[in-house]
């Protein structure tokens, strides 16, 4: 099965909207360093387990599985279509607002 994890409003990773608010605080190139890797990482050991139990004979090659695979592999080009968008942002003309995006639960 594919995880997705949580989202937000536009479809993306949680974690990735969270980075991006925080982008100027503390040590930006390291922490987003270790958030790319990161989402990188899942989806890659995905695909790595998935092709290697076809490979091995314990998953047969059906349609539910490349489904699996290709699912991260879209997930995958999203993450990369984000760090080139990223990239390309002048950052120098941008400020980001902390916002609270729960209500209060009060």
């Amino acid at each position: 099965m594919t995880n997705t994890g949580q989202r937000n409003w536009q479809g993306y990773p949680v974690q990735s909207t969270i980075w991006l608010m925080n982008w100027k605080k503390g040590n930006a190139v390291k922490d987003s360093l270790f958030l790319i890797a990161y989402e990188l990482r899942t989806p890659l050991t995905y695909l790595q387990g998935s092709i290697e139990a076809i490979l091995d004979g314990v998953w047969k090659p059906d349609r539910e599985h490349f489904t699996n695979c290709h699912e991260e592999i879209m997930r995958i080009t999203r993450l990369i279509q984000d760090l080139n968008t990223l990239t390309n942002l002048e950052w120098e003309n941008i400020t980001f607002n902390k916002t609270d995006l729960l209500p209060d639960l009060e």
